[in-house]
């Protein structure tokens, strides 16, 4: 029943706003487990076995999650004004922002879209930065996320995470995703925020990129 009146709540503030996107209305934690306990009552005169560990796996030679040699994948928590630094270092450049986090499913769906972007347009040309609205608390969940992701450009997380508060400040009005596209002025060119109305494929966000590249 508490569960229920948070959520709700929750779902009421965001409603303030006219959130129709990806908005986390749930609080953070595991659930705590309510079902009943399978193992045997112990007595008294009972002994108890010493638990054997688990064998140990040998070292995966997996290292898709690692850096390459070419940078390290970072993930720095920032205020709005934190945000505008990093933008006012772009500028010259076009520069898409892509507004996500690990708790959102569409956002985690579309993300490599944006690694492709970044990838696919001449450096001096274009930047691209990404801005997890996680918790401060889930920063090595979502920076795990993006070294998975081989995410080699800006990142950033707010340091308001899940909040109303992260929507105000990055001008967000219907949930997440949600992108923004700056001019090599650092004036944003277009707002894009997939939706019933609105599907962003790969295709679409290069070609809206694209179009501001070219001063269309």
């Amino acid at each position: 029943m508490d569960r229920a009146l948070r959520a709700s709540a929750a779902l009421l503030l965001m409603t303030g706003i006219l959130l129709v996107g990806c908005v986390k209305t749930t609080p953070e934690g595991p659930e705590e487990d309510t079902l009943p306990s399978l193992a045997p009552p112990v007595g008294d005169d009972d002994e108890l076995e010493e638990p054997v560990p688990p064998p140990i796996a040998p070292a995966s030679e997996d290292t898709s999650a690692a850096p390459a040699a070419d940078g390290e994948i970072t993930l720095e928590v920032v205020d709005h004004q934190g945000y505008q630094q990093v933008l006012d270092r772009h500028k010259g450049k076009v520069v898409l922002v892509d507004f996500w986090a690990t708790w959102c499913a569409p956002c985690v769906e579309k993300f490599p879209h944006t690694v492709h972007v970044s990838r696919s347009f001449p450096k001096d040309q274009v930047a691209v930065i990404s801005v997890s609205l996680d918790d401060p608390e889930s920063r090595e969940a979502a920076l795990e996320f993006l070294q998975k992701q081989e995410a080699r450009f800006d990142n950033l997380l707010s340091e308001q995470g899940a909040s109303v508060e992260s929507m105000e400040a990055f001008d967000i009005e219907n949930g997440i995703p949600h992108y923004k596209i700056y001019d090599r002025e650092g004036e944003v060119a277009k707002t894009l925020t997939p939706g019933p109305d609105l599907e962003v494929t790969l295709e679409l966000l290069e070609s809206e990129v694209r179009q501001v590249v070219e001063g269309a």
